[in-house]
C-alpha cells in the first residue's frame, strides 16, 4: 500500500514527460508534486494548476471530470475554460456525472451509472449555439433539476425492477411505462426457460433478444445512442407500439 505521504508510483514520471514536453522548469516540477501530494490531483490537472490554466478550486472540479478523455487536451492546448466545458459535449456529462455523486450527497453511488444518466439526460438538451462549427451548449438547468431527474429514475428502477436504461427512456418520456413492463417480463420468461433448460441437462437456450437491437448490450458497454431532442420525441411513439 502507497504510503499516505508518498505519491503513487508513475505520478513523477508523467509530471516529468509534461514538463519535457511543455518546456516546465525544475521549480515548476516540484509545485506539480506538491499539488498532487496535497490535493491527490492528477498529475495533467497539477500541470494545468502550475501553467495558471485553471486555479486549484476550479482544479477539484475537473478533477471529477478527469476520466473525459478529451478533457486534458481541451484545458492545456485548447485553453478552454472549465466555466465553457461544463456546458458543452463531450466534456459536459462528466462533469454532471460528479456533481449526481456529490452534490447534495447523491443520488448516484456509482461513476458508470452517474454518467450513464448525464449522457441520456444531456444528449437531449444539445443546442448549436450560431455556426455549423460550434460545439453543442447542454445544461440548460439548474443542478437541482438534474438531480430530480436521476432520483425519479432510481426510483423507478427500485420500485419496477427496471434496467437503468429503461428506467432511464421512461422518466425521459423517450418510453412508456407499459412498454418497459412488458419488455422486463419478456426478459425474466426468457430467463426462466434457460433456467429450466439447464435443470434438464439440456443445452442452454440462447437468449432470445425481443428487447430489440439497441437495448441487447447493457449500459456499460454500449456505446451512447442518439437520443432525440424533446421536440422530437413525438416521432418517437412508433418505436414501442
Amino acid at each position: 500500500m502507497t504510503p499516505k505521504h508518498e505519491l503513487p508510483e508513475g505520478f513523477r514520471r508523467m509530471i516529468d514527460e509534461l514538463a519535457l514536453a511543455r518546456r516546465g522548469t525544475p521549480k515548476m516540477v516540484q509545485r506539480a508534486l506538491v499539488l498532487c501530494r496535497q490535493f491527490k490531483f492528477s498529475p495533467w490537472i497539477a500541470w494545468a494548476v502550475v501553467e495558471g490554466k485553471v486555479t486549484v478550486a476550479e482544479a477539484a472540479r475537473l478533477d471529477g471530470a478527469a476520466k473525459c478523455p478529451a478533457l486534458q487536451g481541451a484545458i492545456l492546448d485548447q485553453n478552454l475554460r472549465i466555466a465553457d466545458l461544463e456546458n458543452i459535449y463531450p466534456y459536459a456529462p462528466y462533469f454532471l456525472a460528479h456533481e449526481l455523486m456529490t452534490t447534495g450527497g447523491g443520488p448516484f453511488r456509482r461513476v458508470s451509472e452517474a454518467l450513464f444518466v448525464a449522457k441520456i439526460v444531456l444528449s437531449g438538451e444539445r443546442v448549436q449555439g450560431g455556426g455549423e462549427d460550434v460545439l453543442p451548449r447542454v445544461r440548460l438547468h439548474a443542478i437541482e433539476h438534474y438531480r430530480t431527474v436521476a432520483e425519479q429514475i432510481l426510483r423507478l428502477r427500485e420500485n419496477e425492477g427496471l434496467p437503468l436504461e429503461a428506467a432511464t427512456d421512461v422518466v425521459l418520456g423517450l418510453m412508456p411505462l407499459a412498454v418497459a413492463r412488458r419488455r422486463m417480463a419478456l426478459r425474466r420468461e426468457d430467463e426462466r426457460h434457460a433456467a429450466l433448460e439447464g435443470e434438464r441437462g439440456g443445452a442452454p437456450r440462447r437468449f432470445t433478444n425481443r428487447l430489440g437491437p439497441a437495448r441487447a448490450r447493457s449500459a456499460a458497454d454500449r456505446p451512447e445512442p442518439p437520443r432525440p431532442g424533446p421536440r422530437h420525441r413525438a416521432l418517437q411513439n412508433d418505436r414501442y407500439t
